[in-house]
């Protein structure tokens, strides 16, 4: 078996883990959202410990699949893994094809959830500053008391 070949396989295997590693992803996502919606801080603190080993385990994984790509002799990107899926044979290269196009919604699906989660957080911050930092209006507050 040819090198490139060898190559190939570890990609091919590399993007069925990712897309497990994604899905997983996404589910830890959606539930730190509804976490910081219940303002479950104990659970958040756990969430986000799974959250950093699977980022992490993630960020090897893009790593080792560009890696492998530059083996094999194209750009690390989508247009590197489109000749990839172009030089494969008729039946595989559909197969491999779904894989991809189903990392790539995925990544995209995460992105978006962050973002949502981004939001939430940056709306509960916003009210607990206003919150913690209210100054009251009313004719006994400091602010007047040497205005009469």
């Amino acid at each position: 078996m040819s090198q490139v070949r060898q190559f190939i396989i570890a990609l091919i295997s590399g993007l069925k883990a990712d897309i497990k590693n994604y899905s997983r992803f996404h589910e830890l996502l959606h539930k730190q959202h509804n976490l910081m919606q219940q303002h479950n801080s104990e659970a958040l603190i756990t969430l986000n410990q799974d959250h950093s080993i699977l980022i992490e385990t993630i960020s090897k994984h893009a790593i080792r699949r560009k890696q492998l790509m530059c083996h094999i002799g194209v750009t690390a990107d989508n247009a590197g893994m489109e000749k990839i899926l172009a030089a494969l044979d008729a039946q595989s290269g559909p197969q491999v094809a779904i894989l991809w196009d189903k990392l790539k919604q995925l990544t995209h699906h995460c992105h978006d959830q962050n973002e949502v989660n981004g939001q939430l957080l940056a709306l509960q911050f916003e009210l607990l500053n206003k919150v913690l930092h209210i100054q009251p209006q009313d004719e006994y507050s400091p602010n007047t008391a040497g205005e009469y």
